[in-house]
């Protein structure tokens, strides 16, 4: 057979060089695609992962997280062209998941410069005089008021006429439930001087059955979403980016937003701001529960989604409008009352499964839970709800001989801890025994009842004073929210711990949104959603949590707020 002829060796000394260089060139490219686009190091992470809860770096290709582990292992992961950040020793959470927050955009109005919550009658008349003194005839004036103009008489339409003539005016309650107005407001909101009570809501009457300028429940609720109906697209875009850039700077990376009215103007809004943070727009709808709702148009663009269906069973206990079985022990015999009828319930659960949705609930008091509860078992028992996550909002009432079958229908609990400061309140509404029960928080994580935690910020809440746990540049804030969950100021014993505090503000709130396969922990595989502290949020005294901020925020592993200089 004949021998092929060989190559001259330069020839194939140049071949293998070229073969080797290209190989080495693919293995180049390849490397650079493999490898992480940020590799965080020497820090302290939390990563609210039970099996693997700390670690000290941690790498992110892309959206997601690829690898968790120690500075050393992490540091290997890295190519030319990834960006390292060394967090100097820093604490790393997940993103915090705000699960309960409303966005009610500020009306065009005339401010009252109230300086307490609770202003009296005196105050509040002085500063409507100023007000109408001050701006031209039918300006909006609104104030944000306490408790003490409820229980004053004087507090009404006819009294707020004779003020202002001129002008419409609405004394809020800064706890959401109620107002109190004149008859040009009336007319500003479309409401008739013998409207009828919506479902779930009243007007108080006079005798001749004319609305006496008070709002309770559902009929306040529809004023909200007329006043977000009527406030320019602008002031609401204004309002909405003064909500995410609070939130960035917090390390809020997803809120889930409970919309008053018009969820699609909600989510509009969210999508002009160009939300760099996630945002889930839930429906809150102020229409009756009897007449079924349209099917929720889910139209997901970016991190602003549509999802969840909420109703307010009851009210609360400062206007004693929560339902309870025995009556209110500040001797006034009333015992609250549901705005809804079990069969309205029973309405509302069947809807949630008509249209696939959550179905989240605002309950307060033991008489609305316990009937809540029979009308999930009248609608199917655990059999149909106990993986359908369906919320409790608040909770409160949520006595011991109620906690069993509550967890049996699988229901999750969400608390906002700054209630927890109302605690003297508490015991004058419930009295000493009831209030040493009331309002369970630690006790239900024993139970094994998912708990997650929302602030229940509202962006139209009043500038008020500095050290009030209701000012509005502080009410979203999630270390105020730790720094009560952990250490309630009337019950100590249902305090929880700082760790189990950030897994209810994170992995449990992606939890009570099923989100927890996608984010809510720091772990290979999930969303890079994290936020880097100014401070160890596990080591500094309780009193100094509210002070901690995000230097670093990242949502699926793009930099939404950075001042890491600081």
């Amino acid at each position: 057979m004949k021998q092929q002829p060989r190559l001259p060796r330069l020839v194939a000394t140049i071949f293998a060089a070229v073969f080797i260089l290209s190989a080495l060139s693919s293995a180049n490219a390849q490397s650079r695609q493999s490898a992480p686009d940020y590799v965080l190091i020497n820090g302290r992470v939390f990563t609210a992962d039970a099996a693997h809860p700390h670690a000290q770096a941690l790498a992110i290709k892309g959206e997601r997280i690829v690898a968790v582990g120690s500075s050393e292992e992490i540091s290997r992961l890295k190519s030319p062209s990834s960006l390292v950040i060394d967090l100097g020793g820093r604490v790393v959470i997940p993103g915090i998941n705000d699960a309960h927050y409303h966005f009610l955009p500020r009306p065009i109005a005339y401010q009252l410069a109230l300086k307490e919550q609770e202003p009296n009658w005196d105050e509040v008349k002085a500063q409507i005089k100023l007000a109408v003194a001050n701006t031209p005839p039918g300006t909006l004036i609104n104030g944000v008021v306490g408790l003490n103009m409820f229980d004053e008489p004087e507090a009404n339409r006819a009294t707020l006429d004779k003020l202002a003539p001129n002008h419409p005016v609405q004394l809020a309650c800064y706890w959401g439930h109620c107002s109190i107005f004149n008859s040009l407001f009336l007319r500003k909101v479309g409401i008739a001087d013998k409207e009828p009570d919506p479902p779930g809501g009243s007007y108080p009457r006079d005798a001749n059955g004319r609305i006496i300028g008070r709002s309770i429940e559902y009929a306040n609720f529809r004023l909200h979403a007329k006043l977000q109906e009527l406030a320019p697209e602008e002031v609401q875009l204004q309002d909405a980016k003064q909500m995410l850039n609070e939130a960035t700077h917090f390390g809020v990376t997803t809120i889930q937003v409970m919309a008053i009215g018009s969820r699609d103007q909600t989510a509009a809004i969210m999508r002009k701001a160009e939300s760099p943070i996630r945002i889930r727009v839930m429906d809150f709808s102020v229409s009756a529960p009897d007449h079924p709702l349209p099917p929720l148009r889910v139209q997901d663009s970016q991190n602003v989604y549509i999802s969840g269906l909420k109703w307010v069973l009851d009210g609360e206990p400062v206007l004693r409008t929560a339902a309870l079985r025995q009556h209110y022990a500040d001797g006034l015999k009333e015992s609250g009352h549901t705005n809804f009828t079990e069969a309205q319930m029973e309405v509302m659960l069947r809807e949630s499964l008509r249209q696939k949705q959550q179905l989240l609930v605002h309950v307060v008091g033991d008489r609305t839970i316990e009937q809540f509860l029979k009308a999930m078992m009248a609608t199917g028992g655990p059999a149909v709800w106990s993986q359908r996550r369906v919320r409790l909002e608040h909770g409160e009432g949520l006595l011991p001989d109620l906690v069993q079958q509550a967890k049996d229908l699988g229901v999750i609990v969400v608390q906002n801890p700054t209630d927890f400061a109302l605690g003297d309140l508490f015991i004058t509404r419930y009295g000493k025994e009831r209030a040493a029960i009331n309002q369970p928080f630690g006790s239900l994580l024993k139970t094994g009842i998912p708990l997650a935690i929302g602030s229940d910020g509202q962006t139209s809440t009043p500038d008020l004073p500095t050290d009030d746990a209701f000012r509005a540049d502080t009410v979203i804030n999630p270390y105020l929210n730790i720094m009560l969950a952990t250490h309630d100021p009337f019950r100590p014993e249902e305090s929880i711990t700082r760790e189990q505090a950030v897994i209810a503000y994170t992995l449990t709130s992606a939890y009570a949104e099923f989100a927890e396969k996608d984010k809510g922990s720091l772990e290979p595989g999930k969303l890079a959603d994290l936020a880097v502290l100014s401070q160890d949020i596990f080591e500094v005294p309780a009193t100094d949590l509210p002070k901690t901020e995000s230097v670093l925020t990242m949502v699926g592993g793009k930099i939404v707020y950075n001042h890491v200089s600081k």
